[in-house]
């Protein structure tokens, strides 16, 4: 995961204050180019934060911030967290409910 999140995280930084870009505009130019970087959560809340103080204002919410993890699947019969893929899933809906893929 070399080079996913802190480095980033600094690029980002960097545009910010050195170049006044706000950082959703400079989130966009550096995920075009490098579309693995994953700034953690916590860097992401220390950009809106360096955003602010530079520029004034945040050009994102908080709430909006782009997830460094993968999201969990859930299954809608029971509400357990199965896995992180529509295969763990089926293979979780056979498993425990008796059920094939997509059915319940």
């Amino acid at each position: 995961h070399e080079g996913r999140s802190r480095s980033p995280a600094l690029c980002l930084a960097y545009a910010i204050v050195h170049e006044r870009q706000p950082l959703a505009q400079a989130w966009e130019h550096l995920l075009a180019r490098h579309p693995a970087a994953r700034p953690g959560e916590h860097l992401w809340h220390a950009l809106l934060s360096l955003e602010l103080l530079t520029l004034g204002s945040n050009s994102r919410a908080a709430a909006d911030v782009p997830s460094s993890k993968p999201r969990n699947v859930m299954c809608s019969v029971c509400h357990g967290v199965v896995g992180l893929t529509p295969e763990a899933l089926d293979t979780h809906m056979k498993l425990k409910h008796k059920a094939g893929p997509g059915g319940a």
